[in-house]
């Protein structure tokens, strides 16, 4: 699709004008107009911010190389929250658009909506964390990590995000929180099932 088509679907979904689409890009309205004519295309920071705000604008054909990534939001994690299922139904997933994180290699992302304030002295309630699964991470787990963190108990299933401790004896993961109702979850804790389901690469918050 050209960019003018994507954008006018997408102001027409949000409901949005010129002077709207603008703002919340952070260019003129001018430029949005040149794009709407034909007589500009969106720069390759420009259009990092375009498929952030909707990942309709992957389709734009003619789109400048950005380090950008289209990712699946395929679980909620709130702290002491346990549901009949862990993931969301695949044709009910979320897909959002974020910045490139090598830090933990070039594999596979997944995304996690987060809620709640078990961790909000490093993710705030609202936002996405972005991990990798374990199974893809090419690293040993240390201390400091952040993880994604399911716990099974009588067929119910609570995801959390916490940092990762361990003294070689025992194996912690702690919140890191204002909220003291928080408490570490022990690794080994025989009332629950607790696995380690991926490592957090980075968070976007949606504006």
């Amino acid at each position: 699709m050209e960019i003018s088509e994507i954008i006018r679907s997408v102001m027409a979904k949000r409901k949005m004008n010129q002077t709207d689409f603008a703002r919340e890009i952070g260019v003129s309205q001018a430029t949005v107009s040149r794009w709407l004519s034909g007589k500009q295309d969106p720069t390759a920071p420009q259009f990092a911010k375009l498929i952030r705000f909707d990942a309709q604008f992957s389709q734009y054909i003619d789109a400048p190389t950005v380090d950008a990534l289209r990712v699946e939001v395929i679980a909620v994690v709130e702290a002491g929250n346990f549901r009949p299922a862990f993931e969301v139904e695949p044709e009910d997933r979320e897909v959002i658009a974020v910045h490139k994180n090598l830090k933990y290699g070039n594999g596979k992302r997944v995304a996690f909506k987060n809620r709640g304030d078990s961790m909000n002295l490093y993710y705030p309630d609202g936002c996405y964390l972005i991990a990798v699964p374990i199974h893809e991470y090419p690293y040993d787990i240390e201390n400091g990590d952040h993880v994604i963190v399911q716990r099974i108990k009588s067929g119910e299933y609570e995801g959390t995000v916490k940092e990762y401790y361990s003294d070689g004896n025992r194996t912690l993961l702690l919140p890191k929180s204002t909220n003291p109702e928080h408490k570490p979850i022990s690794i080994d804790d025989p009332r629950y099932e607790v696995v380690i389901v991926a490592v957090v690469d980075g968070h976007y918050l949606p504006r």
